[in-house]
């Protein structure tokens, strides 16, 4: 409208952006997740809607607006950043916190939700986590020790418990961590009825069949299951790929049964680039034996010179946690 002259800039109308109670709410959200509390108080504290000129009418048959801020989304309406596959961690120690890096490394999680007993070393390491966040994509990672967090999860992850000492075995562990899970997995349900349910505590299988006494009949079968032999697995796969100086993702085949001592390598399944290990109807020989004897040993021997195992279990988890949220059959 040619009629009205532009104003000056420091005459021209502005309004506050939001109040303080609102201001105050966003920084107690900002600083939950790690942000500066001061800075954001003072940039919205400061900060207005301007205008470049009054609003005027497009016609003089139509009315004049007023003062309405004519495209302002008030904060309520403004769409929040929704996190896709929320993955909750519960138990942070050694392992849980590989499977949480493994998760950030690939890209498989918008949300993590990370609950251990020891609440000031887990909020240490989700600050240190959070402090990496330029060089993996964009993830809300948040903290507790109230189980409560995990609320709405797409998975459960739990590795909650007391590790394995050097000379134990994993059945040594059952009457320390079955009431654990029997203690966690209801709590789990009450925010996530419906999440699948990953167990990783040691042992594994046994503290899986805890873990589903413990949730009760109206649980369908198959949302609680073990990480079982996908470690057993990739140890196998690596040492294969090693013997014969190939990459590891050709090799193919599995370890099947109870995950450690009496699991069960399936040799007619494993092959390499298609190649099948043995022939048709082949038998194992020693080497083969000698090969399946390392993996059930592999364990002990890492604990042994480094006091836990973390980073190939890290990785299965990872890769289990993955074929869930994307539904990988």
């Amino acid at each position: 409208n040619d009629d009205v002259p532009p104003q000056p800039p420091h005459e021209r109308p502005s309004v506050r952006a939001m109040d303080s109670s609102t201001i105050d709410e966003i920084v107690r959200i900002a600083q939950s997740r790690g942000g500066s509390g001061d800075l954001v108080h003072d940039q919205l504290g400061q900060s207005t809607i301007r205008r470049s000129h009054p609003p005027v009418p497009y016609s003089h048959s139509i009315p004049h607006a007023g003062r309405q801020m004519a495209g302002a989304v008030p904060l309520d309406q403004a769409p929040p950043f929704k996190p896709k596959n929320k993955v909750s961690i519960i138990g942070c120690g050694q392992v849980g916190l590989a499977i949480a890096y493994a998760l950030l490394n690939q890209g498989t999680v918008g949300a993590l939700a990370l609950v251990d007993v020891d609440k000031s070393k887990l909020e240490g390491e989700v600050m240190d986590l959070r402090q990496g966040s330029a060089f993996y994509s964009r993830v809300r990672i948040e903290c507790s020790d109230d189980i409560a967090i995990t609320a709405k999860s797409d998975i459960v992850v739990l590795t909650a418990g007391t590790a394995r000492r050097p000379g134990e075995t994993r059945l040594d562990l059952v009457g320390r961590n079955a009431s654990i899970v029997r203690n966690i997995v209801p709590k789990v349900l009450q925010h996530s009825p419906e999440c699948p349910i990953c167990v990783v505590s040691n042992p594994c299988d046994v503290m899986t069949a805890v873990a589903s006494r413990a949730a009760g009949p109206n649980v369908p079968p198959g949302q609680i299951f073990g990480s079982g032999t996908a470690l057993d697995s990739s140890r196998l796969r690596s040492l294969i790929g090693a013997t014969l100086d190939v990459d590891t993702n050709s090799v193919h085949g599995f370890i099947i049964g109870e995950h450690g001592d009496s699991s069960v390598p399936v040799w007619s399944s494993i092959n390499v680039g298609g190649s099948f290990l043995l022939p048709p109807g082949g038998k194992p020989t020693e080497a083969h034996r000698a090969m399946h004897a390392d993996v059930v040993v592999a364990g002990a021997q890492v604990i042994k010179k480094k006091g836990h195992t973390n980073w190939a279990i890290g990785f299965s988890v990872a890769a289990i946690v993955n074929a869930v949220v994307n539904d990988e059959r």
